[in-house]
């Protein structure tokens, strides 16, 4: 008998608790805001680097070439950076 009151409050609570449409509606919206503001704010900063000289051609080299590994299979535990291969430097730029 006492069991049965406890598991009617439980249920009782859970019903209660539940969103309505229009909250549910409110959160998307929060969570879509949310996202906005992040890409937001990447692509500002992106724009800020890219004009004060970051170079994105490095990027996009170890980008493609990482793609590529991967297409081909080529990634496993031991190829990580510098495993088995020759390091080379950008000509005009010094290498610490």
């Amino acid at each position: 008998m006492l069991e049965e009151i406890r598991t009617r409050t439980v249920r009782v609570q859970r019903e209660k608790q539940k969103m309505t449409p229009e909250e549910k509606s409110d959160m998307v919206f929060v969570y879509v805001t949310v996202i906005g503001v992040w890409i937001v704010l990447f692509v500002i900063m992106t724009a800020i680097a890219y004009l004060c000289g970051a170079r994105f051609d490095h990027m996009w080299e170890g980008a493609k070439r990482l793609w590529s590994e991967v297409r081909e299979g080529g990634i496993t535990a031991g190829s990580g950076a510098g495993v088995g291969r020759k390091v080379e430097g950008t000509p005009g730029r010094v290498e610490l």
